[in-house]
């Protein structure tokens, strides 16, 4: 059951991630860029790499008795 739980939200996470990627590309290429503006994108960059940060440090702890 737990592999059942677990492949469900590693596909969803895959999912999503696909699709926001994919979106954002086609976002940019229509110009949307532009009409956001420079300081609302370089508030989303920071909060991406806190974001990530966060992650990382969350899978080094959870792994770190696996490597």
């Amino acid at each position: 059951m737990g592999s059942l739980v677990g492949g469900s939200i590693v596909s969803l996470t895959a999912t999503f991630s696909a699709t926001a990627f994919f979106s954002g590309i086609k976002y940019a290429i229509e110009g949307g860029i532009t009409e956001i503006g420079l300081d609302q994108i370089i508030s989303a960059l920071a909060l991406c790499m806190i974001a990530s940060m966060l992650l990382i440090r969350v899978l080094q702890h959870r792994f770190k008795d696996s490597f």
